[in-house]
């Protein structure tokens, strides 16, 4: 099976299509990187343009092994099994190393956010996205060998992505409206006098409960949440009192504070439990269609 997994990285480091996408994901982590010290959270499109990335590289390499190239291997005495995992384990070297890619640009370009990052939410971060990336690594590499045409599987992925992307976007802007509004008027003495109103549009129980779920087990959904998170941090020290001050009689402003809720903590915690979920069901459906897969 070494002989395998060697083969395997041979074969995407002399790919044209790793490169291109090696490429791609670099200019993909400057720009993100470049935007998170700008203090400005991180673009959902980018992530979702970073996902197709990895769908396209996973599709076309792990997608060249679902015909003869896996045959030649069984002739040559590896079993099917071999053949899944070992495509399986590079697979998520591969997606490894591009993940430490982003990490180091977005590092060096966000230096002074970390005096005033809690170390444990930054590892919690980089974990929670970790997560999500295996877990985008397994899908694809399995739909590969389910679907023996490269293009549809490509296209299925794409889809189901943009899916997840849009479903979650729809669900986090639901969640985010307040369960009662801030409402004022002029009295007659020239005062302001304020109360609160229910939103019509904050989502009640136990329909709240159920899209709070979906959120969770969803990587784009999971990604909004971080960013609420951790966007008061990527503000500087001065930066951040300023904004706060100037925010201080206003409503809204919760998503400058620092603190962590017991809610948000949960989060963290659980996330990326959330995302590690579905990896098993793939890998049996992946390794169950290598099995079954009629080589001709």
């Amino acid at each position: 099976m070494l002989k395998l997994i060697r083969g395997g990285f041979f074969r995407y480091f002399h790919s044209t299509v790793f490169w291109i996408c090696s490429v791609l994901s670099l200019i993909i982590a400057v720009f993100l990187g470049y935007r998170l010290s700008r203090n400005v959270c991180i673009d959902e499109f980018c992530f979702y343009f970073a996902t197709a990335v990895l769908a396209v590289l996973t599709i076309l390499s792990v997608g060249g092994e679902a015909g003869k190239q896996i045959k030649n291997k069984i002739v040559k005495g590896y079993s099917r099994t071999q053949v899944f995992f070992s495509e399986l384990i590079v697979a998520y070297a591969i997606v490894s190393l591009f993940f430490v890619a982003f990490l180091v640009p977005a590092f060096l370009l966000n230096v002074t956010i970390v005096p005033h990052t809690p170390v444990l939410l930054m590892l919690q971060y980089i974990v929670g996205f970790y997560a999500i990336t295996i877990a985008f690594a397994t899908v694809y590499c399995s739909l590969a060998c389910m679907i023996p045409i490269k293009a549809v599987a490509i296209a299925i992925c794409l889809v189901l992505s943009f899916t997840l992307y849009y479903s979650g976007f729809v669900v986090a802007e639901r969640l985010d409206n307040v369960e009662y509004n801030k409402v004022g008027t002029i009295t007659e003495n020239g005062e302001w006098k304020f109360w609160y109103e229910k939103n019509p549009e904050y989502v009640d129980e136990p329909l709240r409960s159920v899209l709070t779920f979906y959120q969770n087990i969803n990587p784009y959904g999971q990604r909004s949440v971080y960013e609420d998170i951790v966007y008061p941090y990527l503000f500087n020290d001065e930066a951040w009192e300023a904004a706060l001050e100037a925010t201080k009689n206003t409503t809204g402003n919760d998503h400058l504070l620092r603190d962590i809720t017991n809610e948000e903590q949960q989060f963290l915690n659980s996330a990326p439990l959330y995302a590690v979920m579905p990896i098993p069901i793939f890998v049996l459906i992946g390794w169950l269609c290598i099995r079954k897969k009629e080589l001709k």
